[in-house]
């Protein structure tokens, strides 16, 4: 017996390699969620899912390469404001780099 879950994917990206995401979302049939990124005058960050995120599986795409005008810390804070958010809300946001999964056998 096939055990068929309710769950539902949730696939967002930081604004450091969307190419990347959007390539990922397109191969895994998903839609990229807006993740509702905001830039405030003294250079903090908000992000506020565009969508319920709740008693779903959060998957959160985010380079930590410099891209333009973002530098590594921008996007490392962004990615740990994105991943606080979604950690409150769902019920699954596994946290792994993708040094960490080839390390674990995964294939990227």
């Amino acid at each position: 017996m096939e055990l068929v879950t309710k769950k539902r994917l949730h696939l967002f990206s930081g604004r450091a390699n969307r190419s990347l995401a959007s390539e990922i979302a397109s191969h895994l049939g998903v839609e990229l969620g807006d993740p509702g990124i905001t830039d405030f005058a003294n250079g903090e960050i908000k992000c506020r899912f565009q969508e319920s995120v709740r008693g779903g599986d959060v998957f959160i795409i985010q380079s930590h390469a410099s891209a333009g005008e973002m530098s590594v810390n921008d996007a490392i804070m962004e990615q740990l404001d994105n991943w606080g958010i979604a950690y409150t809300r769902a019920d699954h946001v596994p946290l792994r780099t993708v040094e960490e999964s080839k390390k674990k056998g995964a294939n990227l």
